[in-house]
């Protein structure tokens, strides 16, 4: 995997997608980081602005010309006679409400800006929240001093099978009273990014798998085999065999 140049990679704090989300201006979050990544130091010239953009975001210039006029209303951006300056990310988050206190104490992700900014950035944040799983399961294992000698741990050491745990490819047969599932449902990918509905989720999960950035694998299980379908508890579905069936939540590969 190419490692992450600083001088292309933008900074984007945890939960600041969700919350532009939910203060409905995702569109402007979005259309920002669009205008840091075609400069990473923040300056288009004018006379370049909307061929740059219209390059990078294929959106029409009306579209452009709007999405400028509502970042300057934001104060994210300075329209001067030489271009326009794109102000710090602290402005942004702090827009936000993200404050520095809280910031500090957050993850600050670094996207690299050549790729599709939207996709990576809701890839991070079921990243991390697959990786404060996982963390969970690796912390359980090492405090288990018994099963810390097991040969599996020292066969791969901690650091290697952290990521064994996010990629589910490895024997958990030895620790069978710890819980080793690290996945994530539909519902939850739409609450990490600032949704409601878990069809929402469900559609930025299929769209990530057909950019190849992650890959899902739908999770079931049978919880009622006798027919009776009178009473469907959430979150279950009738098969064509009418046996209830429960979705689970699914597991996610990060590739």
């Amino acid at each position: 995997m190419r490692r992450n140049n600083p001088t292309i990679c933008v900074k984007v704090v945890q939960f600041a997608y969700k919350k532009a989300n939910e203060l409905g201006i995702l569109k402007e979050f979005l259309f920002y980081y669009d205008l840091k990544s075609i400069n990473i130091q923040g300056f288009l010239p004018r006379g370049q602005v909307i061929s740059q953009i219209k390059s990078k975001t294929n959106l029409s210039e009306a579209t452009i010309n709007r999405r400028i006029s509502a970042l300057h209303k934001l104060g994210w951006i300075i329209i001067s006679k030489s271009g326009i300056s794109l102000r710090k990310y602290d402005i942004v988050w702090k827009t936000l409400k993200i404050t520095k206190l809280q910031y500090d104490g957050q993850r600050i992700f670094k996207i690299d800006s050549r790729g599709k900014f939207q996709s990576l950035i809701e890839l991070e944040e079921i990243k991390s929240c697959l990786t404060g799983q996982a963390f969970q399961i690796k912390r359980k294992v090492s405090e288990d001093t018994e099963k810390s000698q097991d040969k599996l741990v020292k066969k791969f050491g901690f650091p290697k099978m952290f990521k064994l745990i996010l990629k589910q490819v490895f024997d958990k047969d030895a620790f069978l009273n710890i819980n080793f599932d690290v996945n994530v449902s539909c519902q939850k990918v739409a609450l990490l990014l600032g949704y409601s509905s878990a069809m929402q989720g469900h559609l930025i999960e299929k769209k990530l798998a057909q950019e190849g950035l992650i890959v899902v694998k739908n999770r079931y299980r049978f919880i009622n085999s006798s027919g009776n379908i009178k009473n469907i508890p959430k979150g279950c579905f009738v098969s064509k065999n009418f046996k209830i069936i429960q979705q689970l939540p699914n597991d996610i590969i990060i590739l």
